[in-house]
């Protein structure tokens, strides 16, 4: 603002462009500055009190109904309680901001003040969210049908996937494995049973984010594009996986036979194990003679 403008008793909002701004009123006026007495804090730890008075040129101050406050009426996301609500910011309060949240049934109205840089801390991440979220669907938007993607479950272990259709949108389906996959991740025999590791979840459809993706951003392993697929066959199981098997499925039947027999009632405060004891002995016999349990 300019000398002319200012007046005795006027509310300024006063301070550097790129520093705090603090609002006052003017008390006296001078040739090339106004005393100016705070209405609020300025300043952090012990600061400035209200009532202190500053000498502030024209140039740094401007009339209180002329300072827009961008902050009011923005919303961001911030959790509380159990929920993560969209809050409003009402009103300034000292160097701070009043807040309530809307659009959240269970916490409707509830209030809280924010620090500014809490609320700019909130809408960057919420800013973030949103391109990487924009990011995502342009990338998958830009797949043809049948294009081959690679995804990257981590320590350069890729799966090779199919773009499909899935009710009208675009996804990937699970094909084949290539890659450094361990051991403990591809199918294997373990006590005589079968366990598919990774490749249990072949044939299912996923749509993982871009940066995961070789064709998207995940450029920090070598190109998986001519790698062979892991031949995920399990060879037929040795004599001695089978026998172990056997004695597995007999030890299981055991454990089972606790919960699945009952014992015999005698009264109130007696019951008899010989029902359970009888399925244990069957169950025994049957793994002597070699035969199935079942």
């Amino acid at each position: 603002m300019i000398r002319e403008q200012a007046r005795t008793g006027m509310k300024v909002v006063f301070g550097r462009s790129n520093g705090e701004k603090t609002l006052g009123k003017i008390i006296d006026i001078n040739p090339k500055k106004a005393l100016v007495e705070t209405l609020e804090n300025r300043g952090r730890g012990k600061g400035s009190p209200i009532g202190s008075k500053w000498r502030v040129p024209y140039e740094m101050m401007e009339p209180e109904n002329e300072q827009v406050d961008k902050m009011i009426g923005v919303t961001f996301h911030s959790p509380y309680q159990d929920a993560d609500p969209e809050w409003k910011v009402v009103s300034k309060d000292g160097h701070n901001y009043l807040c309530k949240i809307i659009n959240c049934p269970d916490y409707e109205g509830t209030q809280k003040v924010f620090m500014p840089k809490e609320i700019e801390k909130a809408i960057t991440w919420q800013k973030s969210i949103n391109n990487a979220f924009t990011n995502r669907e342009r990338f998958y938007d830009n797949l043809q049908l049948g294009d081959i993607i690679h995804y990257h479950n981590g320590f350069n272990n890729w799966v090779r996937c199919e773009v499909v259709t899935d009710e009208g949108i675009k996804k990937l389906l699970q094909k084949e494995l290539v890659g450094d996959w361990k051991s403990h991740d591809l199918p294997r025999r373990v006590n005589g049973t079968v366990q598919l590791g990774h490749a249990q979840y072949l044939g299912q459809l996923f749509r993982p984010d871009p940066s995961n993706l070789f064709e998207g951003t995940c450029k920090r392993y070598p190109d998986p594009r001519n790698l062979p697929a892991i031949n995920l066959d399990v060879p037929p199981p040795t004599q001695q996986e089978t026998q172990i098997a056997r004695l597995w499925k007999a030890a299981n039947d055991i454990q089972n036979t606790y919960s699945e027999v009952k014992p015999t009632s005698i009264n109130n405060t007696l019951t008899d194990p010989t029902p359970i004891l009888q399925r244990i002995r069957e169950i025994l016999n049957e793994l002597d003679k070699g035969q199935p349990t079942e």
